[in-house]
């Protein structure tokens, strides 16, 4: 006997024409259009299984072998398998309880996000093949090419742990004679599913397209809590087909403080209850977790007797986001509307007492709190502009009028404005580090000064602690680069997605101790690309924030 070691080559015949052939001979036999999805994904399902016995009968003879696959063999097979029709499939871990395979393309190509419904032809030749021989399987399609993923990653489980029985996947019986059933009798099975459905006629036909085609997504849960029909929504909210929660407990995908309620409602529901509106939420595939709106009632039977549960499903997680936003908004900006307000109002009433208590202000005092409202009113201008570039921006109005203009020039002039303003404050050090050459560019010389003053306000006011804000200028291949750096708090790495939402502020960075509406790196962001160029954020190591911003040179002359 021989059995596979490492760079092991087997001559099964496989290729990827011949399996596709197969393939579409199997599929010949289905109309989805006269038998239903969930029919014909059982058939391809049965398929799968009846392949994935073919294939490896055709191992197990090569290997001269009549017991069942070792764990190394088994995971040789799938992998060898997957990668003689074109599959590029890679082994990613094996142990007792699971084998994990990922790939980035798959041998079915287009078919695939034609029927999303194909990839249970895989996951049925994988657990197939498992429940054979180690007793027990259940295959978990974690990402999915034909559900607009960059990969597949499936992991195989092989023993019924309490990790494998709470996945989402299809499970795979571990009576060998059910593991393959016969494919006639499913045909046979099929054809009195088809006349069932043509007696009960067009109204549940009707009513079974618009429970498949509506926007919520519903489910109907027996006793048990086993879900018994899920329809095609629940793509939509948890990125997983509908087919794959059906006879699984989904308990475990609500929010841990949510179950409680969740259970409570379901039990109502079986007592003949409704339960409207409820908030709870849901774990999508991808591990985040979605804001939704479930109702719950009772199912009953013709006589009137609860059967089930039947429960529907409301997305809310773009509104709770906007509902969020909105109020984060209206909070920070009465917050920092109020502030400069406030000391406007306490220096004037300061001055008129002066006035009132001896009818006079030293012209050394008058000037200097003259010189405090003046900084005050220049910051209120500052967020009216951020607000009303913010809704130029919402609506489409927010423009450009470009100019040649040397770079370094509008830098240093920037620049210099700002240390002019901070002296004597005892604010940070900008110091700036000037190209070696001009920089021409085709820039809105306000516009870009504007960007600059953004990003110095923000280097500034985030460097609570010291360290000087570094402003430097190059010429990087055919672009002018500019980079703001500082030493501050620094940016946490989960937040660097959402720096570009506008209203958006960093999980560090609270309202009280930092001022502003977050709309600086949104405008600033739709200033340059504006101008064809590009701004990034990184975060420094160990503190700190970069904000580099890429323009195109300015056309030659007769360009």
């Amino acid at each position: 006997m021989s059995t596979p070691g490492r760079g092991y080559v087997t001559p099964v015949s496989l290729d990827r024409d011949s399996f596709m052939r197969r393939l579409i001979a199997s599929l010949g036999h289905l109309n989805e259009a006269v038998l239903g999805s969930d029919v014909a994904g059982a058939y391809i399902m049965n398929v799968g299984l009846s392949m994935g016995a073919a294939i490896e009968a055709e191992y197990k003879r090569f290997w001269q072998i009549e017991r069942p696959f070792t764990l190394d063999e088994y995971a040789h097979v799938i992998v060898d398998l997957k990668q003689k029709i074109k599959g590029n499939f890679s082994l990613v871990s094996r142990d007792e309880e699971r084998v994990v395979v990922r790939t980035t393309s798959c041998p079915f190509d287009a078919f695939v996000r034609e029927s999303p419904s194909l990839c249970f032809m895989t996951s049925s030749v994988f657990g197939g093949i498992a429940a054979r021989n180690f007793g027990w399987a259940k295959v978990v399609l974690h990402q999915r090419i034909a559900l607009g993923d960059p990969g597949c990653y499936v992991t195989v489980y092989l023993k019924p742990t309490p990790e494998a029985r709470a996945a989402i996947g299809r499970e795979y019986t571990p009576e060998i004679d059910r593991a393959s059933p016969d494919v006639a009798e499913q045909l046979r099975l099929m054809d009195s599913v088809r006349h069932l459905r043509r007696q009960l006629g067009e109204t549940t036909s009707r009513w079974e397209e618009v429970v498949r085609g509506a926007s919520e997504a519903i489910c109907v849960m027996e006793p048990d809590r086993r879900v018994l029909f899920a329809n095609g929504a629940w793509r939509d909210l948890l990125g997983v087909e509908a087919s794959e929660l059906v006879g699984n407990h989904v308990d475990h995908l609500v929010h841990p403080d949510d179950r409680a309620a969740s259970d409570a409602a379901i039990t109502r529901a079986l007592g003949g209850e409704r339960v409207a509106s409820r908030a709870c939420r849901i774990q999508h595939r991808d591990g985040s977790w979605r804001d939704a709106l479930a109702s719950t009632g009772p199912l009953r039977d013709e006589a009137g007797r609860i059967v089930g549960a039947i429960v529907l499903v409301h997305d809310v997680t773009h509104e709770r986001d906007a509902q969020r936003l909105k109020d984060e908004f209206v909070s920070t900006a009465s917050h920092e509307l109020r502030t400069p307000v406030t000391t406007i109002k306490a220096i004037a009433d300061l001055l008129l007492r002066g006035i009132a208590r001896d009818g006079a202000v030293t012209t050394e005092d008058l000037a200097r709190r003259l010189e405090m409202i003046r900084g005050e009113a220049d910051r209120l201008a500052l967020l009216a502009n951020d607000l009303l570039d913010a809704t130029r921006l919402g609506s489409g109005k927010l423009s450009v009028h470009p100019q040649v203009c040397d770079l370094a020039e509008i830098v240093r002039e920037v620049v210099e404005r700002r240390r002019a303003m901070q002296a004597g404050s005892g604010a940070r050090v900008i110091a700036l580090q000037p190209a070696a050459a001009p920089l021409p560019v085709a820039v809105d010389r306000a516009r870009m000064e504007q960007v600059l003053a953004n990003l110095l306000d923000n280097a500034i006011k985030y460097s609570p602690d010291g360290g000087e804000v570094v402003v430097a200028l190059t010429a990087d291949v055919d672009r002018a680069r500019l980079t703001v750096s500082d030493r501050g708090i620094g940016i946490p790495e989960a937040d660097l997605p959402n720096l570009f939402t506008p209203f958006y502020r960093g999980s560090n960075a609270s309202t009280r101790n930092f001022g502003g509406l977050g709309l600086g790196l949104y405008v600033s962001r739709a200033l340059v690309e504006a101008h064809g160029g590009e701004i990034a954020v990184e975060a420094n190591q160990p503190r700190g924030t970069s904000v580099s911003i890429l323009l195109p040179p300015a056309p030659a002359e007769g360009a």
